[in-house]
């Protein structure tokens, strides 16, 4: 089930009315088996797995919550959560390009797609135990609350990737009764995620699948807008997912931490990647750059450190060439900013602003990796380097109309707009916010009817989810 399905729209009100109604002790019984079912209506044979995950994690927590626990119990622990991911992860790629004729036979567990949300709660399994073995967080007992822990609902498709110092204890401890307010913010965050989905992202995916799906037809000057509008669209996509997500869990009565902080106004990829899916970034940095000496050791080692997280990072999402170059080529820009006067050119406003469109053009070359296989990525450089303004280009064909031009321009002003606000002038929106309820009303229901008007419907599910 998806956030942006009817299914969830009906869904969603009907779980949170009986969810206040219910006793509080029974509350995490039916918030866990509404999540089950939540993650397991695409496919059931999905629950096998989240089964092992709940299984093996309490077995591992258990362990390592005793007083003589050792290294060794959360490596085993941890190696038996992440079997499951690490086995699809790997196995994909060998049948794809090894084994191709097993997918057209239809080979049971060969041709399934990547498990949904695998990944996300595999990882959050992992941090409960390290967090538990480190005295960070206290085990809790119940099997009831450990297993929502680990398949959160609002989480348990894409994330954010909860640590257990961020969740456990609101799961653990006293829900209290229905928070109004609470209510109203994440009411207002559902529909300013569903905005940025399908009244932005999605009507930017119309233009960015056109042009690199078919980039041999196009010039450079064209290919590189793509890129870059494929950089609005990722960001509208998976934010506006993190923000559905956050506004479910408020609607719930629980607190997530942000996943995104305007990352596109920041300056280099070093703050970029501080403020962009900040949930695996600081799982990450927390349990990888830190472990192997993170900044405290020689510049030399750091760099290594660096380029090896970002690396994960770049398998995480997959086990594909273009994957890894993705992550080694942030991890390289990230090296570059370490060794810039960033903290000095930020004080020269024209250095700073030249410095950063600078970085947003490269992550956006940084993509092409990302979206694609290692193929299509080298061809869609290839033209973007090479082409010139030899082919086609920004108003094509293959476009519906020019409308959609149109909308993409509004979309993106009113997201720039938000951010920049929220950025620069955070003061007098808290102002205006208090001072006229009725305008964040009346806000809030004209992004509902821009919905409706230019939100592409039945578009598909969010990127992230195939991670």
């Amino acid at each position: 089930m998806s956030f942006v399905s009817v299914y969830f729209i009906l869904f969603l009100p009907i779980l949170c009315i009986a969810y206040w109604m219910c006793p509080e002790r029974w509350r995490n019984v039916l918030l866990l088996a509404a999540s089950v079912f939540f993650y397991m209506l695409p496919r059931p044979a999905y629950g096998v797995l989240l089964l092992w995950v709940w299984a093996t994690s309490y077995v591992a927590v258990r362990a390592v919550a005793a007083p003589k626990a050792s290294p060794t119990h959360v490596w085993i622990g941890s190696a038996m959560v992440l079997l499951p991911m690490l086995l699809f992860k790997f196995t994909a790629p060998v049948v794809d390009n090894f084994f191709p004729q097993l997918l057209s036979h239809g080979i049971p567990g060969v041709n399934v797609v990547f498990p949904l949300g695998l990944s996300c709660y595999s990882l959050q399994a992992v941090s409960l135990i390290i967090d538990v073995y480190k005295r960070r967080t206290v085990r809790d007992p119940s099997l009831i609350n450990h297993a929502l822990f680990v398949s959160f609902l609002p989480t348990v498709t894409s994330g954010p990737i909860q640590h257990s110092t961020h969740l456990m204890w609101q799961i653990s401890g006293k829900r209290g009764g229905f928070d109004y307010d609470l209510a109203i913010t994440g009411t207002k965050r559902l529909i300013w995620g569903l905005f940025m989905k399908v009244a932005v992202a999605d009507r930017f995916g119309i233009y960015v699948d056109s042009v690199l799906d078919h980039s041999e037809h196009y010039n450079s000057p064209t290919v590189l807008i793509a890129l870059l509008c494929y950089t609005v669209q990722i960001y509208c996509d998976f934010a506006g997912y993190s923000h559905m997500a956050i506004g479910t869990a408020n609607l719930l009565g629980y607190k997530l931490p942000e996943n995104f902080k305007r990352p596109l106004l920041s300056m280099g990829l070093k703050e970029l990647w501080t403020r962009w899916h900040i949930s695996l970034g600081s799982w990450l940095r927390d349990y990888v750059y830190i472990p192997l000496g993170g900044s405290r050791c020689s510049k030399a080692r750091m760099c290594l450190n660096l380029l090896v997280t970002f690396a994960l990072s770049g398998m995480w999402h997959g086990v594909r060439l273009s994957y890894l170059c993705w992550g080694l080529g942030n991890g390289l820009m990230v090296v570059l900013d370490h060794f810039l006067p960033l903290e000095r050119w930020r004080r020269m406003l024209p250095v700073r602003i030249a410095w950063s469109l600078t970085s947003i053009i490269a992550q956006s070359v940084l993509w092409a990796f990302f979206r694609t296989d290692i193929d299509q990525s080298i061809d869609i450089l290839a033209v973007l380097l090479t082409r010139g303004f030899d082919g086609g280009w920004i108003i094509t064909d293959s476009l519906h109309t020019r409308a959609t031009l149109v909308a993409m321009a509004a979309g993106a002003a009113i997201v720039a707009s938000r951010d920049i606000g929220q950025q620069y002038f955070p003061q007098v929106l808290n102002s205006q916010h208090r001072v006229c309820k009725a305008a964040s009303f009346a806000t809030h229901v004209i992004l509902v009817v821009l919905v409706l008007l230019f939100g592409v419907m039945g578009s598909g599910q969010f990127i992230y989810l195939r991670f």
